[in-house]
């Protein structure tokens, strides 16, 4: 199957490209149409898919939201990288989200003969930045929480204090035990 989507390629793969078979980040070529011509095994141990599953198919067939990734891709500026859900199949337990980052294949002439794209897997990543979110918002609460204690407790103070400087005030003990019942339910 390497060797057919290699040979698909519109040019020859050059011996520094062919490492690309072994690399752990997935690696995808395609012609002008967006076909795929070569997907590297990382790729497609990530997709669950073999190459005939993926040789001549439409790359935006690979990813959960197809729509958004052709916007993307169609772009002659997005060279930048892009976060995405690869199409996960039946049996998957779990999603996985690649980082892509796209790069024009020219010849000489600079006529654009396909693309090359690196899947890199940001699963981990992902889970470990909405963790860190989670995180900061429950702390964010738990301040939050804290300052309206501390004012509530300024307050109750302030009442409590007026009533022990009031000279007009007398209380009884009866009186008194009510008060400090009131406070220490207050605090």
């Amino acid at each position: 199957c390497r060797d057919r989507a290699v040979s698909s390629f519109p040019v020859p793969l050059s011996p520094s490209i062919r490492p690309l078979a072994s690399a752990s980040s997935g690696s995808l070529f395609t012609g002008p149409g967006g076909e795929v011509n070569y997907a590297n095994p990382a790729i497609l141990r990530m997709l669950d898919k073999t190459a005939d599953d993926t040789l001549g198919k439409p790359v935006s067939a690979l990813f959960a939201s197809r729509t958004a990734f052709e916007e993307w891709f169609a772009r002659r500026d997005a060279q930048g990288s892009l976060e995405m859900q690869l199409a996960a199949p039946d049996h998957a337990t779990r999603p996985i989200w690649v980082r892509i980052e796209k790069h024009t294949i020219t010849n000489e002439d600079h006529t654009p003969l396909g693309t090359m794209l690196s899947c890199a897997d940001v699963t981990e990543e992902r889970r470990l930045r909405q963790e860190v979110a989670r995180v900061q918002r429950l702390e964010s609460l738990s301040l939050f929480a804290a300052g309206v204690a501390h004012d509530f407790n300024n307050l109750l103070m302030g009442i409590f204090s007026g009533m022990d400087l009031d000279p007009g005030l007398v209380l009884t003990d009866k009186d008194r035990e009510a008060h400090r019942e009131l406070a220490r339910a207050a605090f």
